[in-house]
C-alpha cells in the first residue's frame, strides 16, 4: 500500500516538471541571451589639469630722460681742427687751430684763447668774458698785435654771439657747439687785409 502511494506521489511531480519547465530551473543562473549583455559601467577617475599662471604683463620702463647741455659749461676744455680765412686780396689761407676754454663760477666767468697757425700767419687771442643771465660783457686782447678791446653780446642755445671793439679792429664773433663739436667765426667790421675766418674742431 505504501508503495502505491510512492509511485502516485512521484507520478504527479514528473507531471508538474513537464507542464511548468521554468519552475525547475529557477534555482539556476540564466545564461545572458546574445546581444543582450549588459556594459560594466567604468569609474572615471578624473585627470587634475595643471594650473595655469598668469603673469601681469609689466610696461617696459621709460628711457631716462637725456640731460640738458648748458651751452656755457659744454665749451669747457681743448678744441682742435682746421680752419680758413678768406683773404681780402689772393688765395684763401687754411689754419691749424687749437681753442682752449675755461669756465668758472657756475658757467658765469669763460676764458677763450684762441690760437691759429698757418703757414705765414698766426693768431693769438685771449677773450675773458662774464655772463649775467643771457647777457656777455668782458674783454680781449690779441697777443701778436698787442691789440686789446671790449666785448658785448648775448648767449644762445649753443653759444654765444659777441662783439668785439677796439680802437683798431671790430668784429664779430659766433660760436656754435654740440657736445663734440663746435664751429667758431670771426667776421671782421672794419676794412683791412684780414677777412672772415671760420673754423671747425671736435673735443671728442
Amino acid at each position: 500500500m505504501l508503495g502505491k502511494r510512492v509511485s502516485v506521489a512521484s507520478a504527479i511531480v514528473f507531471c508538474f516538471l513537464l507542464l511548468d519547465p521554468q519552475s525547475a530551473n529557477a534555482g539556476d543562473p540564466q545564461p545572458a541571451a546574445p546581444g543582450n549583455q549588459q556594459a560594466i559601467p567604468l569609474s572615471r577617475v578624473p585627470v587634475p589639469v595643471p594650473a595655469t599662471r598668469r603673469v601681469a604683463s609689466v610696461p617696459p620702463p621709460a628711457p631716462a630722460p637725456v640731460p640738458e647741455i648748458d651751452p656755457i659749461e659744454n665749451l669747457a676744455g681743448k678744441w682742435s681742427g682746421e680752419g680758413t680765412m678768406v683773404a681780402a686780396y689772393g688765395r684763401n689761407e687754411q689754419f691749424r687751430c687749437i681753442i682752449t676754454y675755461t669756465v668758472r663760477e657756475d658757467a658765469s666767468r669763460v676764458r677763450q684763447h684762441l690760437r691759429c697757425q698757418s703757414d705765414r700767419n698766426r693768431f693769438d687771442a685771449v677773450t675773458s668774458m662774464l655772463i649775467e643771465d643771457d647777457r656777455v660783457t668782458g674783454e680781449w686782447a690779441d697777443n701778436v698785435y698787442s691789440i686789446t678791446g671790449t666785448l658785448s653780446g648775448t648767449v644762445t642755445d649753443k653759444g654765444f654771439d659777441i662783439r668785439l671793439y677796439s680802437s683798431y679792429f671790430q668784429a664779430k664773433m659766433t660760436v656754435v657747439a654740440s657736445a663734440c663739436e663746435q664751429s667758431v667765426k670771426v667776421i671782421p667790421e672794419t676794412r683791412g687785409s684780414i677777412g672772415p675766418l671760420t673754423a671747425a674742431l671736435k673735443k671728442c
